[in-house]
């Protein structure tokens, strides 16, 4: 596949500093791998952190009529965008999309059904991103 694979470039002492615990790492969804991306998971308290990496880029994202709420992340670098998903009704997801060679890479925090939302999920996204930054590819 070439993609990168955050379960094994991440190192556990970055996952654990984002407040993620390092023995949930899961891979795939559910434990089943998704043809299109390489996808790391770890949980935290109220949310569950992901890492989706894909050769799907950003102007795919904005494309997705699926899609929706996408806005710039100039903190995260040139061309990050953050974005969420129009069936997440209730607002449990955001995702920040880095642009890179192999396409993209998302950092996804999912809320956990029925937890209280301690941070703005998008603003939080965006913070681990950040910090995930030089542990992704170009």
């Amino acid at each position: 596949d070439g993609l990168f694979d955050p379960c094994s470039a991440i190192p556990d002492e970055v996952i654990s500093g984002l407040g993620a615990d390092v023995a949930s790492e899961e891979t795939g969804i559910l434990g089943v791998r998704q043809g299109e991306f390489e996808i790391c998971t770890w949980m935290s308290d109220w949310y569950q952190l992901g890492v989706w990496s894909t050769f799907h880029t950003l102007d795919d994202v904005r494309r997705n009529p699926n899609d929706t709420d996408i806005r710039d992340a100039p903190a995260v670098g040139a061309g990050a965008i953050t974005f969420r998903e129009r069936r997440d009704v209730d607002g449990n997801l955001c995702m920040v999309a880095i642009p890179v060679q192999q396409g993209a890479i998302f950092v996804r925090i999912d809320a956990l059904f029925g937890e209280t939302h301690k941070e703005e999920l998008c603003e939080l996204a965006t913070r681990q991103a950040v910090v995930l930054r030089p542990h992704l590819p170009n």
